[in-house]
């Protein structure tokens, strides 16, 4: 957009030609870098992508075997090609071959290779020329590479080579045992060049090798200790030192599992939110830690609250796009006198048995807002700090951060009332609840250091719980309040996040023109939740053989859950 003549000097950033316009990125607040954080911390050796357990034997397996022997002039890249294509092939056949049908879901390379198994499975040979199944240098590997180094599997040394360690030689031995009676084992170094391989090799591979038999196999009790960590001399190190956090691993790994006893109920990634948000209280009956998991849970449930705080964020940043692209250029100031002639919270309690009097924003206090929420959890009259932190112990109340997440499924958009109100429910819960939190020591815990993180320019937890307080004692009202967080949590926060992709990567990300105190919108926003890794934590628990699920889809630990947890809460 090109910039008016002004004569008055302004810091305000003023956009010119598009000569960045390259789109990328999808954090356009800069907010969730800390939930990030966090799900490293609590659960090193898994990430997002890495979905199935019996992988991380299988890439020690391979490396190993690089290692001993391989085609003169390949590269370790172009050797797990060859032999990842081939295993996924196997798991392929084998699970075709039988009428259960093992799972293959989260089978590297599985949409082009399924493809190519179709086509060949009636043949008696199967080619080996899909090469391109997967376009990352390592195949399958590159996503486990970080994580295999944080469980100390594998590391690069000093000569950039890969280097499988002791831990992981015996998850490669323990892989070569489960499949070194087959065919395609005796004779695995000449299938490395071959153009083909018979379809009865990969069918006994792959009875082998599947990856859903894991729990019958001999790499799953290697398997099993590297992923709890047992031996890990260190479980919940502060978050900010230099000593590793393998040990992190166990203590949710073994969170999951006591969850897993306790439900009664099909239980899935939301179930999981909604137990690490409220199992530290002293109502919530769906589940109760063992006393050696609260830090661990403690930790899980400053993630889950930063969850909400920025799914707010990004709920309000949304509203505010939507309303400008349908009213033209305006100011914030305008916006907030839209937000004041609109929003009736008295109408929004009504949805949720909450009962509020007839206010509007200009003419209720901060102070008076939030006295009159904790009076609707029925929290006895007194001191605020201490009335905080009774509304931080309890889960069963009107006013439930899950409860409100999910009003937003039947909220639209451009419903300002409804959707800016359950929002500023939303974003009130949470400043009690920190509130409250912040005076609240669990033992053998510094989880507060999450609310901390971000700081200033990220818009931390701890800043927010300040910068509420202060507009509280300020005297402020919910308009000026309203206005002070789109101003400074919405609007600067995505010029911020967005100048910074512009000048590191050439990114325009930029969602709305600002220019002369007034904006434009550019391009719609979306909110959502970040992912926790619970889902893949949860399938690989499943693959090690530690729960089942009945026909109600109700988990029940295995003897061996039943040892493993035991074996958790019991630790040191």
């Amino acid at each position: 957009m090109a910039s008016k003549q002004n004569t008055t000097p302004t810091i305000d950033p003023v956009w010119i030609a598009p000569i960045y316009t390259n789109k990328s990125g999808e954090d356009f607040l800069g907010l969730r870098a800390v939930q990030t954080r966090i799900t490293g911390y609590l659960l090193p050796g898994i990430i997002t992508t890495t979905l199935r357990a019996r992988y991380y034997s299988f890439y020690c397996w391979l490396l190993v075997e690089y290692a001993n022997k391989h085609p003169q002039g390949w590269s370790i890249g172009k050797f797990i090609h060859r032999r990842e294509q081939i295993f996924a092939l196997a798991n392929l056949a084998y699970s075709s071959m039988i009428p259960e049908m093992p799972d293959t879901g989260g089978l590297t390379g599985k949409r082009k290779l399924s493809v190519h198994w179709n086509d060949h499975q009636k043949h008696v040979r199967v080619p080996l020329d899909v090469d391109n199944y997967i376009e990352a240098a390592l195949g399958g590997y590159n996503v486990y590479v970080g994580v295999m180094q944080s469980l100390n599997l594998s590391r690069a040394n000093d000569d950039n080579n890969i280097e499988v360690l002791p831990r992981g030689q015996k998850l490669a031995q323990a892989f070569t045992e489960g499949i070194k009676q087959t065919k395609y084992y005796k004779e695995r170094t000449k299938y490395d060049t071959a153009k083909t391989i018979p379809r009865a090799v990969l069918e006994e591979y792959g009875k082998n090798c599947h990856l859903s038999y894991l729990s019958t196999s001999p790499d799953r009790t290697p398997t099993l200790e590297s992923l709890f960590a047992f031996d890990a001399k260190h479980q919940l190190p502060p978050p900010n030192s230099d000593i590793p956090t393998r040990g992190n691993m166990r203590g949710t790994l073994g969170l999951i599992l006591d969850m897993l006893d306790q439900t009664t109920d099909d239980f899935y990634g939301f179930e999981f939110r909604r137990a690490i948000t409220y199992g530290l209280c002293l109502d919530y009956t769906p589940y109760q830690p063992a006393q050696s998991l609260r830090p661990i849970l403690a930790h899980w449930q400053m993630f889950q609250l930063r969850e909400y705080y920025v799914y707010a964020l990004y709920n309000l940043w949304c509203h505010f796009l939507n309303w400008l692209k349908y009213e033209g250029r305006q100011t914030l100031r305008t916006f907030c006198t839209h937000l004041n002639e609109t929003v009736e919270m008295a109408g929004i309690g009504d949805h949720l048995n909450l009962n509020f009097p007839t206010n509007s924003f200009a003419n209720w206090s901060l102070n008076d807002w939030f006295n009159t929420l904790l009076d609707q959890q029925g929290i006895p009259p007194g001191n605020f700090q201490n009335r905080c932190e009774g509304f931080a112990r309890q889960s069963q109340a009107p006013l439930n951060e899950d409860d409100l997440f999910w009003q937003f499924d039947e909220i639209e958009l451009n419903d300002t009332c409804r959707y800016v109100g359950t929002t500023w429910l939303l974003l009130s819960s949470l400043y009690l609840r920190l509130r409250g939190l912040q005076a609240i020591t669990i033992d053998g815990s510094d989880a507060w250091y999450w609310a901390r993180n971000g700081g200033t320019r990220r818009r931390s937890l701890s800043r927010f719980v300040t910068d509420m307080t202060e507009h509280i004692e300020a005297g402020d009202k919910l308009l000026e309040t309203l206005h002070w967080l789109f101003r400074d949590y919405i609007i600067a926060q995505h010029t911020i996040t967005s100048l910074e992709k512009w000048r590191q990567r050439n990114a325009n990300t930029f969602h709305f023109n600002y220019e002369d105190g007034f904006l434009e919108w550019v391009e719609d926003g979306q909110s959502g939740l970040s992912a926790s890794r619970f889902e893949q934590a949860y399938r690989m628990l499943f693959d090690l053989g530690l729960f089942e699920t009945d026909k109600n889809r109700i988990p029940h630990l295995t003897t061996l859950g039943q040892q493993t947890l035991h074996r958790v809460v019991t630790y040191g």
